[in-house]
């Protein structure tokens, strides 16, 4: 697994507490995500459930999640404001790393 995710799904995992009560769908798509990860395995199937669950999850926190294709990777920018932020954008680059085509297999 690419050390880069690695680090990142750590940080995943500390937002996913700060969003606790949110979409439980989303927020399952999430942890299904950082399970994979834990397995040592790529979540890059997960990859278009990830894109849908961080626009939930943003709508859920009245922000706005933005994902939109950058070269090889799907570009998540969040914009608004409010106590989930800073956890919605570790989310969002969570997305951007699992959705890299170089890092995945």
């Amino acid at each position: 697994m690419n050390a880069d995710i690695e680090r990142q799904a750590t940080r995943a995992r500390a937002a996913l507490d700060d969003l606790a009560g949110s979409n439980v769908g989303a927020l399952s798509t999430f942890v299904q995500a950082l399970d994979t990860i834990d397995a040592d395995q790529h979540p890059a199937a997960l990859a278009n459930s990830l894109i849908e669950a961080i626009h939930t999850l943003a709508t859920d926190h009245g922000m706005r999640a933005v994902c939109s294709p950058k070269y090889e990777y799907i570009r998540t920018d969040i914009s608004g404001q409010g106590p989930a932020y800073e956890a919605l954008n570790e989310l969002a680059a969570l997305v951007e790393l699992v959705t890299d085509k170089e890092l995945q297999p």
